[in-house]
């Protein structure tokens, strides 16, 4: 009779022990997504829902180290939304937002692979890396992204340029081998494209000297 308790004891203290594990790594679980969650927001503009400076500066950080490690090209393009002060000042700050919102999907949307990246850069800057991509493959990828903009035609009657919302872009690619030898230089170029964009009217793609 005294076997019989012990066993069933024995059972109900390995019953207990094998719930507390099966709890314990259930709350483990809960707590990686609950982490991996926030570690998501915290690498999103809260506006727009891509990603933000933060996460751009990582993710330019991680691919041109591994650009250069494995002699990749790596594809960098800045953008700005043109007059876009003069949008806010016509329309609103929240359709000024609305018009940001829009641009953030239609970049993203352009974006042929997963790990194309656009962010936010700053305002009403947005920025897009992509990996492995040569300087043409990029532009091509951009001038789609532009087209879309055309043909999406957000009203913009305070612009001088155009009667919707136009962007320019400038872009730059590090080849390696070539003449950029760090991703601040990389960043560099590109706004040197994007400011060659703006000079020659807006509303256009610049890779390097190259007009699209």
């Amino acid at each position: 009779m005294s076997c019989e308790i012990i066993q069933i004891d024995g059972q109900d203290c390995l019953l207990s022990l094998s719930n507390d594990i099966t709890e314990r790594k259930q709350a483990e679980s809960r707590l990686k997504v609950a982490n991996n969650t926030l570690q998501r927001l915290a690498d999103l503009d809260g506006l727009t829902k891509i990603a933000n400076r933060r996460r751009f500066d990582s993710y330019l950080k991680y691919h041109w180290e591994k650009a250069q490690r494995e002699r990749l090209n790596l594809t960098l393009f800045l953008c700005d939304v043109d007059h876009f002060k003069a949008y806010n000042d016509h329309y609103g700050h929240l359709q000024g937002d609305a018009c940001l919102m829009q641009l953030a999907k239609i970049l993203r949307a352009g974006m042929p692979s997963s790990t194309d990246l656009v962010a936010r850069y700053g305002g009403e800057e947005f920025a897009i890396i992509l990996p492995g991509r040569s300087p043409t493959e990029g532009t091509e990828i951009v001038q789609h992204i532009w087209q879309t903009i055309q043909e999406t035609n957000l009203p913009h009657t305070a612009s001088p340029t155009a009667t919707f919302v136009t962007v320019s872009f400038g872009g730059c690619s590090f080849v390696p081998g070539g003449s950029i030898r760090t991703a601040r230089q990389l960043i560099g170029r590109a706004d040197e494209a994007l400011y060659q964009a703006k000079q020659q009217g807006r509303n256009r793609v610049i890779f390097s000297d190259l007009s699209v």
